[in-house]
């Protein structure tokens, strides 16, 4: 058993699966919230590979990492106007945490930019929350600098937003 992570574009036999190492992923760090619909994770095709990508990174025949990138919208053009078509929005990257510390977030990363690139994406842009530390130095080891750290209120629940981009 190596560290050998094959990658591959998402399928739609893949969805119960990648709804499942999400859950798996932020459970384990305390950010899942019970009842709120992954919209884009039911709607990847129309979400996401019209004009981004998203990718899965298999691990011994198993799903163990995932991750997206579309045209930003959203809370992030929000916050921060400087975002355009340019501009790639990465989201849901998760490594299953029983595979954590092998590099495979990383590895989902970088064929993620190498997607954002090929796509004419001039930047990429981010969030994550205080509840995430290991993204954020993934983030910031890969060259991402910190746009903006607000405190929001979400489901409830007080957190800090930070939000990173990255030129390429």
């Amino acid at each position: 058993m190596g560290n050998k992570l094959t990658i591959r574009t998402f399928e739609p036999s893949d969805v119960s699966r990648i709804l499942d190492l999400h859950e798996n992923a932020m459970r384990d760090i305390g950010a899942y919230v019970e009842g709120v619909p992954e919209e884009d994770l039911n709607a990847i095709e129309s979400t996401y590979l019209q004009n981004g990508a998203f990718l899965i990174g298999e691990y011994d025949g198993e799903i163990v990492a995932m991750g997206g990138i579309r045209p930003v919208e959203g809370h992030l053009t929000e916050m921060l106007e400087e975002f355009d078509e340019q501009t790639a929005e990465l989201k849901r990257l998760r490594v299953d945490p029983s595979v954590q510390g092998k590099g495979f977030g990383q590895k989902i990363l970088n064929e993620l930019e190498q997607c954002a690139q090929k796509r004419g994406f001039s930047e990429i842009a981010l969030d994550t929350t205080n509840k995430q530390p290991r993204a954020r130095q993934l983030f910031e080891s890969s060259g991402y600098e910190l746009e903006i750290k607000t405190d929001v209120e979400a489901f409830s629940e007080p957190m800090t937003v930070f939000v990173y981009e990255k030129l390429r």
